[in-house]
Formats: structure tokens, sequence, C-alpha cells
């Protein structure tokens, strides 16, 4: 009787385990279609110069984390922080994503971004996360960290300029 009851035991667990690993994988799925709709419709607002469109794709409550900068928190300064993109000659984003694992109504996605210029000319490129949120139908940008893979400029050096105040100071 002892053996039945931990068979039945283990064959709950296991049941319980892969019923759960299958929901995950139907939000995962659901959730990356969703993300790549969403991830058009922001290169897609990107390529027509359309910050507000762009805002748009994100929560209201939203955070953007942009590389070398403050965060930037809510749609409305999001679309601001998009404007200053566009204004900065920022043309087309590319996203591609490499990673999304969906968790019931969020979502995380990893991905590469290139901001590109006049003439496809690169920006500035690198690797993103972001944490999405189901709103109503729609996955909307929660919190969205980029870094750049390019270097930061080098300090600019002062050379002989310095070194001459000096002298002539003493």
């Amino acid at each position: 009787m002892r053996n039945t009851h931990i068979t039945w035991t283990l064959a709950l667990a296991l049941l319980l385990i892969v019923g759960c690993a299958a929901h995950q994988q139907d939000t995962t799925d659901e959730a990356r279609a969703g993300i790549e709709a969403t991830n058009a419709q922001f290169m897609e607002a990107f390529i027509q110069s359309d910050a507000a469109g762009v805002a748009a794709c994100y929560t209201e409550d939203a955070q953007l984390m942009p590389p070398n900068g403050e965060i930037v928190s809510g749609r409305e300064a999001v679309q601001e922080a998009m404007q200053g993109f566009l204004n900065a000659g920022v043309k087309e984003i590319r996203l591609e994503t490499t990673e999304v694992e969906g968790h019931g109504d969020t979502a995380h996605e990893v991905g590469r971004y290139t901001l590109m210029g006049e003439d496809e000319q690169t920006m500035d490129e690198g690797k993103y996360i972001v944490i999405w949120k189901k709103v109503g139908d729609e996955w909307k940008v929660h919190r969205d960290f980029a870094n750049s893979n390019l270097p930061l400029p080098a300090p600019e050096e002062h050379g002989d300029e310095e070194g001459e105040h000096e002298h002539e100071e003493s």
C-alpha cells in the first residue's frame, strides 16, 4: 500500500511538472509573437520619425535605461527621449531578438540593436534586455535596458598647453 501511495505521489508530481512546462512554452510562444509584432511597429515608427509612435510601444509607467544616460520614466518622457534620438540623426533602429521567455502576463527579451543614421551609417550597436507586460491584447515595453558595444570615447588630452601654464605661473 505504501508503494502505491509513493507511486501516485510521484506520478502526480511529474504530471504537474510536465503541465507547468507545457504552459510555460505556450506562454513563451504567445509572448514571442506579440513581442515581434510590437518590435515591428517600433522599428517602423522609427523609420517614420514618429517619436509618439515609438513611445506608444511602451507601458504608461515604462522605464528606459539608455547607454550612458539617466533612467527615463513614463511614456511621455520616453517620447521626449526618442525625439532626442531622432533629432541626433538616428534614422532607423534594427532589433534582433535572440531570446524570449514568457511568464504569464510578463516576458523578458534579450537581443541586439543597431542604430542607423544617414546612408545606413551605423551610429551605435549593442545589446538589450527588455521586460514586457501584456496590456489588453498587446505586449508593451515595460523596462528597456540597452548597453552599447562601442567603446567610450577616449578622454581629451590637454597636451603641452597645461604644462605651459604651469611653467608660466612659477
